[in-house]
């Protein structure tokens, strides 16, 4: 010890030891808790934008449903030329919807991204997908299909994104109600009842 020097107890060393422990501690507990801080902000956040997310799927996925819907009831019920074909007659080539003319041509088709009638990609809907099935349904149960005309055709439109079904789309077609001469419009118009299926399914 040097001469001169007040000596150190064996006490004050342990105050000192203490002392240099409890900054530690409190260090390391800020440092936790800002930690803790950060990721309750980052969740929070990331939730956010999750909404944010799901909230643009909702309003755009039911207008791409309703958009194809319309121009597919916008369509005569059966082929104009009498053929008996369920689907797509030959000549009606996939690439294109611009020579479809009945309803049922549009069943098992789709598309990624979502497509105009022409063919052509629709802007900003990269992600996205429509498809389309039409089938015979009875006319006590539209949810019963058959496998023989019944005179009325389910439409089912069901759109996804990123390969999640975000919307769904069912409409009910008949095969000669309102004739063109009786209401001045197009063969076999919706019938009076439309199922009303829209459906937003977040997963």
């Amino acid at each position: 010890m040097t001469p001169g020097t007040p000596a150190i107890s064996d006490t004050q060393s342990r105050s000192v030891a203490q002392a240099r422990g409890f900054t530690l501690i409190e260090a390391v507990m800020s440092m936790l808790i800002v930690g803790l801080m950060l990721v309750a902000a980052l969740n929070t956040i990331g939730a956010s934008r999750i909404t944010e997310v799901r909230g643009f799927e909702q309003t755009l996925g039911p207008m791409l449903a309703e958009e194809l819907m319309a121009e597919i009831l916008d369509q005569s019920y059966e082929d104009t030329d009498g053929s008996p074909t369920f689907g797509r007659e030959g000549g009606e080539h996939s690439g294109s919807r611009s020579t479809w003319d009945d309803v049922d041509d549009y069943t098992g088709w789709s598309a990624s991204p979502p497509e105009n009638k022409d063919g052509t990609t629709l802007s900003g809907v990269d992600g996205w997908s429509r498809q389309v099935e039409v089938k015979w349904v009875s006319s006590l149960d539209p949810d019963l299909e058959s496998v023989i005309p019944t005179g009325i055709k389910r439409v089912d439109v069901v759109v996804s994104y990123n390969g999640r079904v975000v919307s769904t789309l069912s409409s009910l077609r008949t095969d000669g109600w309102p004739a063109d001469d009786e209401a001045g419009g197009g063969d076999g118009l919706i019938e009076g009842v439309v199922e009303g299926l829209l459906q937003s399914l977040f997963k």
